[in-house]
């Protein structure tokens, strides 16, 4: 496991798990969000989001976490390791709502810098809709790569991530935080 997607949708805890992960085995960690947002929830231009992942693609040993389903196949492709949070839109509702309490109006250490805590009626329709639109062609696609080599990890809750990233830390020695949103 050197170069590992997390992936789910909002809510799920993508940024939480990744960095257990990386902490886990030892492997830097990248959030998509702080390759794509600039100051004031601004996206950053096509091209330069483009060079900013292909960079961390290109590296030996990495954790990334979030959608962006626009570059999902070349992820994939760089990938060796999937982890699919797939977990009911209730419990990613949960997960949204905790983190809005926990950082409202503040940055969150896995977003872009200027870019603090928000929700809204778009976002929240947006993880309502998520897994009825995402969950069965990414389910495909994972079978497709899986025959290709890439190791997927499905979890459908919470208390499987958690169990597995403590087998993790503790065969490597790791102490991460308690995994959650």
């Amino acid at each position: 496991m050197q170069r590992v997607l997390v992936i789910g949708n909002s809510g799920a805890g993508k940024s939480t798990a990744a960095v257990r992960l990386g902490a886990a085995v030892s492997l830097p960690v990248h959030h998509l969000d702080q390759l794509f947002w600039q100051p004031g929830w601004r996206q950053s231009p096509r091209d330069q989001f483009d060079d900013r992942l292909a960079q961390v693609l290109a590296g030996d040993a990495w954790v990334i976490d979030g959608n962006f389903s626009r570059t999902l196949p070349q992820r994939l492709e760089a990938a060796d390791t999937v982890v699919w949070l797939d977990f009911s839109t209730v419990t990613c509702m949960r997960g949204v709502l905790t983190r809005w309490v926990r950082f409202r109006g503040r940055q969150r250490p896995d977003m872009g810098a200027n870019c603090p805590e928000k929700v809204d009626w778009p976002f929240l329709w947006y993880v309502c809709r998520w897994r009825a639109r995402h969950a069965q062609p990414l389910a495909q696609r994972l079978a497709a790569d899986r025959s290709c080599g890439v190791d997927v990890h499905r979890f459908r809750r919470r208390t499987e991530v958690e169990t597995w990233l403590r087998q993790l830390s503790a065969a490597d020695g790791a102490d991460g935080a308690r995994y959650g949103a």
